[in-house]
């Protein structure tokens, strides 16, 4: 009984370790990848859920101009029932991309 509890032990923290080295190489192969497209962490600055509500019609106005372009985000962001920051955020990258 004794080699038997020993054996399911080791079968366990065999398993956790091995869960939890794939989900350590998962998170790290994202972030390379995410750097490596030019996709890493924008800057508080540059992020749109930290805007003031001035900034937000700065770049409204600069960006309506582009009436194209700015239609075709706003249709994608109704699709999606984005509103608020979240809607912010979405044109934000949608007009830069």
């Amino acid at each position: 009984m004794t080699r038997f509890r020993t054996t399911m032990l080791s079968l366990i923290v065999t398993a956790a370790l091995a869960a939890g080295a794939a989900a350590s190489a998962g998170s790290y192969a994202y972030a390379q990848a995410a750097a490596t497209t030019g996709q890493a962490t924008s800057s508080a600055s540059d992020d749109a859920s930290t805007w003031t509500r001035k900034k937000w019609k700065e770049m409204k106005a600069k960006w309506s101009q582009e009436k194209e372009k700015w239609a075709g985000c706003r249709a994608k962001s109704k699709e999606q029932k984005l509103h608020g920051r979240k809607y912010w955020s979405f044109m934000s990258s949608c007009m830069t991309a």
